[in-house]
C-alpha cells in the first residue's frame, strides 16, 4: 500500500544557476504539497540569503539582486509550521 497523502520530498544537494537552462534553480520535488512549509538558506557566514513561507518560487542563487558566489549553503526546511520537525542540510551552488 502506498500512502500518497504524505508525498516524499526530494531536496537536491547541488544546483547550477548559470543561465544554461539546466538546474538553474534549486527545485525541491513535491514541496508544493506542503503549502505551509518554511525554508531558510544561509551563506557560510550565517547570513540569511533566502527565506520562503511556502515554496512557490524556487531559489535561483540570487541575494539582494546579485548572484551569490559558488559554495555550500545551509538550509532548514520545516514542512509545516505546526510541526517543529526540521530537515537540515547543505546545498552546493556551482557556477
Amino acid at each position: 500500500v502506498i500512502d500518497i497523502s504524505d508525498p516524499i520530498i526530494w531536496i537536491p544537494n547541488v544546483f547550477t544557476p548559470n543561465d544554461d537552462g539546466i538546474k538553474d534553480e534549486w527545485v525541491i520535488m513535491n514541496i508544493e504539497k506542503y503549502a505551509n512549509c518554511h525554508i531558510q538558506i544561509t551563506a557560510p557566514d550565517s547570513t540569511l540569503v533566502f527565506e520562503s513561507q511556502g515554496y512557490t518560487k524556487a531559489w535561483d542563487g540570487i541575494f539582494n539582486h546579485e548572484s551569490l558566489p559558488k559554495g555550500s549553503y545551509n538550509y532548514v526546511c520545516q514542512l509545516d509550521l505546526n510541526d517543529p520537525e526540521e530537515i537540515k542540510g547543505t546545498v552546493n551552488l556551482i557556477r
